[in-house]
């Protein structure tokens, strides 16, 4: 929102405040299940809607853009500090020494810095605790594989990328002993939903009887959205950053649909040639318009929300 702001070329406030509704609309349109963004894009929407209401013309065009980079350092800063707070609350419940399965990507590739539920991990490896991480590859996008096991080698974590079908083996196991993964929205009954896999996982440890813990990550204050046109809202949106308390259970959270091609096809990055080279690993046919949900409800099978 605040690049979109800087690149307004708009003359006066209103219209820089279209264009922000535009930047919302795309921004939010991007990630539909994830709430937090959402309500991001809506605190810097909001911000500079109630300037001009309050100052009006005593503010410059400028002067509204540079509240605006403001604020969303302030969001960047905020996002650290909570997720470092989140992290060593939830290192709590990891034991000494412990395997953890961690699926997806949710450090500081995912996050402004310290990470939500990889942030756990962070702090369990700070208090030096020797943790092991078994990390999830997390297709079709492969997140786990090539995000979180350079995050996890980065900062010296004991790690093994397993293939997401491995999990319920190593729980049969015994080898598994803590289950952590992030939260797109978290409804008011506390249904989660988060990428595609997390179902699944949350099922096979309850079988097992392995903790499952939500990384969710929450600010203090409740934002009220005000109607406004430009946006279309229909509905009073309130929120706790990933909480959504409009919605009583998870059956109303929008589930985002990707392109078939994720699945069909992997990316390889080529780096001689400083490219992206797609490779077809099956012949679906394209015109059966087949999608793949990347983001599915995990009922109710997780131990705690860690917030």
């Amino acid at each position: 929102m605040a690049i979109a702001a800087n690149a307004s070329a708009a003359a006066t406030a209103e219209a820089l405040v279209q264009d922000l509704a535009g930047a919302k609309q795309a921004l939010d349109a991007s990630r539909p299940t994830a709430v937090n963004l959402m309500w991001a894009t809506e605190r810097i929407y909001q911000l500079a809607r109630s300037l001009i209401d309050r100052l009006g013309d005593k503010l410059t065009v400028q002067q509204i853009k540079a509240r605006i980079l403001l604020e969303a350092k302030e969001l960047a800063d905020d996002d650290v500090r909570i997720n470092r707070r989140l992290g060593f609350h939830g290192a709590a419940v990891v034991p000494e020494k412990a395997n953890i399965l961690h699926h997806c990507n949710t450090g500081s590739l995912a996050t402004v810095g310290f990470g939500t539920a990889l942030g756990i991990i962070y702090a369990a490896h700070e208090q030096g605790k020797k943790v092991h991480v078994w990390v999830d590859e997390t297709r079709p996008r492969l997140q786990g594989a090539k995000l979180t096991c350079w995050e996890l080698m980065r900062a010296g974590v004991d790690l093994d990328l397993i293939a997401d079908s491995a999990s319920g083996f190593l729980m049969q196991q015994g080898k598994v002993d803590v289950v952590v993964f992030g939260a797109d929205r978290v409804a008011a009954n506390g249904d989660v939903a988060n990428k595609i896999g997390t179902y699944n996982l949350a099922i096979v440890a309850r079988e097992h009887g392995v903790p499952v813990y939500a990384a969710v990550p929450t600010r203090s204050v409740p934002v009220c959205v005000r109607q406004c046109s430009a946006i279309n809202h229909d509905r009073v949106v309130l929120s706790r950053s990933t909480i959504d308390l409009n919605l009583k259970d998870g059956s109303g959270i929008p589930i985002e649909e990707r392109s078939a091609s994720e699945v069909t096809e992997i990316g390889i990055c080529v780096h001689c040639l400083r490219s992206l080279l797609n490779l077809v690993i099956h012949p679906l046919n394209h015109d059966s318009q087949a999608q793949v949900a990347l983001r599915l409800r995990t009922s109710k099978c997780t131990t705690q929300h860690l917030t």
